[in-house]
């Protein structure tokens, strides 16, 4: 399912930080939204997943605005995984992957057998089934994600939005929850953005980049933003700089050795 945004604009307040945005994601992209520190990308999420209004502009599902739809039927079209921390941890890896079945359940929200199906085989994507019975607090960071991750899959939505889902993980593990996410777009014919400061993993993993400078957004495939050298662009200033032959990101030490 496609999601696009037409002529956005985001801010808050009376403050825009990111304006007239016009793209989009088609279904089984993977596409990873990057930017420095305090250029909207969160902003950007939660205006993309209806959590704060638009400045200006619509961001649209199947064609029609986020705006028409009521808040259950968003909620079976769009999940997101927040940066918030989940206070939760006395639940178990099963009830929280249960939660995301919320919307599409009873007003008593008992899980019919369809519903436990959906969990099962989220679980199971997301290699935690043999967690399921733990409670939060006893798996590690890098499982939790992955449990989060389990929980918008349960949800069932053709579209995912997740900011910063590598924020607080070790290296092994952000490349390994973004690589999921890669295979979900495939596996599963998901449409997934995400938020990241991990540039060297996102232009690995991610089918396009869409990247925030000056208030603007930028997007392409990988292979063409280092070709635009818009790379480089999103830190002159600073001395980062990108190696086009490796393809990663390196401060350069010349000045001080």
């Amino acid at each position: 399912m496609k999601i696009s945004l037409s002529n956005l604009s985001v801010g808050y307040g009376s403050s825009v930080v990111v304006c007239n945005v016009n793209l989009s994601a088609a279904q089984s992209q993977l596409i990873a939204l990057t930017g420095r520190n305090g250029t909207g990308k969160s902003t950007l999420i939660r205006t993309m997943a209806r959590l704060q209004p638009a400045m200006s502009g619509y961001v649209c599902i199947a064609g029609k605005s986020i705006d028409e739809y009521s808040r259950n039927e968003l909620a079976g079209l769009l999940s997101i995984v927040s940066t918030e921390t989940v206070n939760v941890s006395y639940l178990s890896v099963r009830q929280l992957v249960s939660l995301g079945r919320f919307p599409h359940t009873n007003w008593i929200g008992q899980l019919k057998e369809k519903d436990n199906q959906l969990v099962d085989e989220a679980m199971q994507l997301t290699g935690i089934t043999a967690h399921a019975n733990k409670n939060l607090h006893q798996i590690s960071d890098g499982e939790r994600q992955r449990a989060m991750i389990a929980r918008t899959l349960a949800q069932d939505t053709d579209v995912i939005l997740l900011d910063e889902p590598t924020a607080f993980l070790d290296i092994p593990n952000k490349y390994e929850v973004v690589h999921l996410l890669r295979k979900l777009t495939r596996s599963q014919r998901k449409t997934i953005i995400f938020s990241t400061h991990d540039l060297n993993i996102a232009i690995q993993e991610a089918d396009n980049l869409w990247m925030v400078i000056g208030g603007s957004v930028y997007e392409g495939a990988p292979g063409d933003m280092r070709f635009n050298r818009l790379l480089e662009r999103m830190f002159e200033g600073t001395k980062l700089e990108f190696d086009e032959k490796k393809g990663i990101f390196y401060i350069n030490r010349h000045d001080n050795p």
